[in-house]
């Protein structure tokens, strides 16, 4: 499938060249052109790295709540939000997203 070449090539950008505004263009076009979930969802987990990597803490946020949209009961991706709103200085919403993240993993807390 051209998506897992696209994914590889991505992958080669991000994780090898360093490339990482070319690698991040390839995830969103298999974000926005195809249907595999579990891609997108590396798709979104790379375009977060990304983000994080250069610094990008609202884009970071934003690509969160795209994979909430996917996959709304992962506890695991509203702790991590929680964690760049509060590196965000916005408290507030952190706590929020804490206690959506223990509400949906109690195990979370230990």
């Amino acid at each position: 499938n051209d998506y897992k070449s696209m994914f590889h090539l991505a992958d080669i950008k991000f994780k090898m060249i360093g490339d990482l505004d070319g690698a991040k263009k390839i995830y969103e076009k298999i974000l926005k052109n195809y249907s595999s979930i579990k891609y997108k969802q590396m798709a979104l987990s790379n375009i977060i790295d990304i983000s994080i990597v250069k610094g990008d803490l609202e884009n970071a946020k934003i690509t969160f709540l795209q994979g909430i949209k996917f996959n709304p009961q992962s506890a695991k991706l509203y702790f991590n939000l929680a964690i760049t709103c509060d590196n965000m200085g916005n408290g507030k919403l952190a706590k929020e997203y804490y206690s959506k993240a223990f509400e949906l993993d109690p195990n979370l807390k230990n």
